[in-house]
C-alpha cells in the first residue's frame, strides 16, 4: 500500500506529513451519532462490521491517511472475567470479577479483519489502553484513588498491573495478527504518577508489552498525558512513536531516531477552529524534516468540535511541502 501514514511509520520517504486523530469515530461526526441512536457502544463494541465500518467513514470523513479501529480500552478486561457498562459522564464501569472458563474474546482483532476484508486503500491502527490507565477505572472511585492505592500498597498493585499487562498484551496480539498496521497505547493517565511511580510501570509492564508487539515487526504508538517531564524515561518503553500531550511543543521532542506523534491542542480545535488550522500548519512546517512524524491532537477529538475543522486541518498539514 503506497501511503504516507505507513512510509511515515517505517521511516521511508513520503510526499506528506500522514494526518489522523485520536478518537476519530466520535460524537462529533454525524455518522457516529446516528449509529449510536440504533446501539450502545458496548454493542457496538462487538459488533465487528459496525465498529469496522464507522471506522472507516471516520478517516475518510476528516482526510486522514490510516483509521483506527472503533472499540474501548475497556473492552480486553472482559477477558478477566469483569463486566463492563458504559455510564454516561463516567466512561466504562467495571463490576466484580468473576471466574473465567471462555476462550478470550477479542472483537477489536475481529473488526480489523473486517476492515481489512472490506477496505483495501487505507491502513488500519489498532490499539489498547496501558495497563494504569485501565487500573484506574477498574473500580469505579476517582482515578487519582489509583494513585494513592499505588503508594500505600505498592506490591498488590503492581501485580495487578502485571495481570493486565498479560491480558493487554494478548488483545495486541490478537490485533496485530488480525492484520494491523500499526498498534497505539493509550496512556492517559500515568503522568499523574510522576517520575518516581511511573518508572517501574513504564519499564516493567509497558515496556514488555510494547516488545511483544515490536517483535511481530508492527509498530507501536505511544500516547501518554502529563509526561512531558519525564519524556526519557517514556522513551524506555521502546515504542516506535511517542505521542506526548499538547503541553509542550512537539518540535521539542526527540530526533530523526525517534518518532513523534501529535501534537495539537483538541480544546483549540473546538473552540478556535481558524486558529488550529494556522498551528497545525506551523506545527507541520517545524516538523517537516523529522522523516518520522505523525500528524494528531495531544488527546481526542472533543464532542461538539466541527468536522469541517478537521477537514482543513488535514489540508494545512499536506500543504507542507516536505
Amino acid at each position: 500500500m503506497d501511503n504516507d501514514f505507513i512510509r511515515a511509520l517505517h521511516n521511508e520517504e513520503h510526499s506528506s506529513t500522514p494526518v489522523w486523530y485520536m478518537r476519530q469515530a466520535g460524537r462529533y461526526l454525524q455518522q457516529y451519532r446516528d449509529l449510536r441512536e440504533e446501539m450502545g457502544i458496548l454493542e457496538l463494541c462487538h459488533r465487528p462490521d459496525r465498529a469496522s465500518e464507522i471506522s472507516y467513514i471516520a478517516a475518510r470523513e476528516t482526510g486522514a491517511d490510516a483509521a483506527i479501529i472503533f472499540s474501548d480500552i475497556s473492552i480486553p478486561m472482559e477477558n478477566m472475567g469483569y463486566s463492563i457498562d458504559f455510564v454516561e459522564g463516567k466512561g466504562p464501569v467495571f463490576s466484580e470479577k468473576k471466574e473465567v472458563n471462555n476462550a478470550p474474546s477479542h472483537p477489536a482483532a475481529d473488526a480489523i479483519r473486517e476492515f481489512r476484508k472490506n477496505h483495501h486503500d487505507l491502513p488500519v491502527i489498532g490499539f489498547t489502553g496501558a495497563p494504569f490507565t485501565i487500573f484506574c477505572y477498574m473500580d469505579g472511585k476517582k482515578k487519582e484513588d489509583a494513585k494513592t492505592r499505588m503508594i500505600m500498597d505498592r506490591e498488590n498493585s503492581m501485580n495487578t498491573l502485571k495481570n493486565i499487562g498479560k491480558t493487554i498484551q494478548l488483545e495486541a496480539i490478537a490485533q496485530v495478527e488480525a492484520g494491523a498496521d500499526a498498534i497505539q497505547i493509550f496512556d492517559s493517565w500515568i503522568g499523574m504518577l510522576g517520575l518516581d511511580l511511573a518508572r517501574p510501570v513504564i519499564e516493567q509492564i509497558v515496556a514488555p508489552i510494547v516488545q511483544a508487539i515490536r517483535s511481530r515487526n508492527v509498530p507501536v504508538i505511544y500516547f501518554s498525558m502529563g509526561t512531558s517531564a519525564f519524556f526519557k524515561t517514556i522513551m524506555k518503553t521502546g515504542a516506535d512513536f511517542i505521542n506526548p500531550d499538547w503541553s509542550v511543543p512537539v518540535s521539542n521532542f526527540g530526533s530523526e531516531n525517534t518518532g513523534i506523534q501529535g501534537n495539537l491542542d483538541p480544546d483549540i480545535v473546538l473552540h478556535n477552529p481558524s486558529l488550529a488550522v494556522q498551528l497545525a500548519g506551523s506545527m507541520a512546517y517545524s516538523m517537516k524534516d523529522h522523516r518520522k512524524y505523525i500528524f494528531n491532537l495531544g488527546h481526542g477529538v472533543l464532542p461538539g468540535t466541527d468536522v469541517q475543522a478537521l477537514r482543513d486541518i488535514t489540508k494545512a498539514v499536506k500543504k507542507v511541502i516536505l
